[in-house]
């Protein structure tokens, strides 16, 4: 899978390109399933859950991974990564 099929361009990859030197990959969240997401990356879709302190920051102040969004992600088993961090939004609906 292409990222620039999902949507990625310069504006992702310039806020990436700390995470890249890490060893993160970039993902998109493609459906999110209450504690665990199924993300698109590079290498195709697997499923991913939130880092305890991404989890606690987003139950802070309520800003929640949704799909759409572009994660950093780093594979840790077979079709299984974590989600460390969001990448900044685009754009995003007013509720």
């Amino acid at each position: 899978m292409h990222l620039n099929q999902l949507g990625w361009n310069s504006f992702f990859e310039g806020h990436f390109r700390p995470y890249a030197a890490q060893g993160w990959i970039p993902a998109r969240v493609a459906a999110d399933f209450g504690s665990q997401y199924l993300v698109w990356t590079a290498a195709g879709e697997t499923r991913a859950e939130l880092t305890g302190r991404l989890r606690f920051e987003s139950e802070g102040d309520g800003l929640r991974v949704a799909v759409g969004d572009w994660v950093v992600a780093r594979p840790v088993d077979d079709g299984f990564a974590l989600i460390s961090n969001t990448l900044p939004r685009r754009t995003e609906f007013d509720t």
